[in-house]
């Protein structure tokens, strides 16, 4: 994984860039761990949590790693199963290329990913490489310049936009984000069904609670059905990033796609809300600055 100025083979980005193409051993190393051949692991922790974290140590690093993007990719995990068996293909990119109108340099040149079934992905680099735009390529919230992009083996016009958007799921950057005015309850379930019964009531307030929230619904009158937004109950910066994070995991998506979503924790709070995504998200695609 080799920094180099100038042109990527594969990847033709002028600012330079990293190149990501190896055959991993599989082994117990800590979150963010990337293991070279012939090199001792190097950790590199996701938004400020560390590697040695005993909380989130013990995951799988797999192989058959291939990218070409202005950033790193590491995959730091394969557990759980879902509606597709363990390392199963859920998300394949070939040769996938985007481009910004008005812009003469392409976004994205030449990425090709695999995502499978029960990945724990992190994609880390700085701001400007791309990480976001291909966030948007995987909730087909834009679609690829150049190359394919398939859910399942099939592509979005045989899969459709809304049932694509119902499998892979992505939770945007905090500027992204939006707090509807209307209850917390709404705000947390719009997305899963609405009206919610009482096990997605029961389901959400329990997963505000894993992500930290208890001190936050404590005080209010109403609970779930308190008013939040514009002229209801004041919320600060980090609530609001882990209220943002939730309807994501309470989807049920197959692949859940995290766009910065942990920055504005406290290192506390970061490591618990990073242990409940690792525990509910079947497939997981981080992006994270170094």
């Amino acid at each position: 994984c080799d920094r180099q100025p100038g042109r990527l083979g594969g990847c033709g980005l002028e600012r330079g860039g990293f190149q990501l193409d190896h055959e991993a051993s599989v082994g117990r190393l800590g979150f963010g761990a990337v293991e070279r051949p012939g090199e001792e692991p190097e950790l590199a922790g996701a938004g400020g949590v560390r590697p040695d974290n005993p909380g989130l140590a013990g995951l799988l690093v797999v192989r058959n790693v291939r990218m070409y993007l202005w950033g790193t990719v590491h995959r730091v995990g394969v557990t759980g199963e879902g509606e597709r068996r363990a390392g199963e293909v859920v998300l394949d990119l070939q040769s996938v290329g985007f481009s910004h109108q008005g812009r003469a340099a392409p976004t994205l040149r030449g990425v090709n990913l695999q995502v499978r079934a029960g990945d724990r992905l992190l994609l880390e680099g700085p701001s400007g490489g791309g990480k976001s735009t291909l966030a948007t390529l995987l909730a087909v919230l834009r679609a690829p310049s150049s190359g394919l992009l398939l859910l399942g083996g099939l592509d979005l016009q045989s899969v459709g936009a809304t049932a694509w958007r119902r499998r892979v799921v992505l939770a945007p950057q905090f500027h992204e984000n939006h707090l509807l005015h209307g209850t917390l309850a709404f705000n947390l379930l719009m997305v899963r069904r609405w009206p919610p019964s009482p096990e997605d009531l029961t389901e959400a307030e329990d997963l505000c609670v894993t992500l930290g929230l208890g001190p936050l619904l404590a005080p209010m009158p109403s609970g779930l059905q308190q008013i939040v937004g514009e002229t209801g109950w004041r919320l600060s910066h980090g609530e609001k990033s882990r209220i943002f994070l939730a309807p994501a995991l309470l989807q049920g998506a197959e692949v859940v796609v995290l766009d910065e979503s942990l920055g504005a924790l406290d290192p506390e709070s970061m490591s618990a809300a990073l242990a409940c995504v690792l525990q509910r998200a079947r497939t997981l695609v981080m992006i994270a600055h170094p």
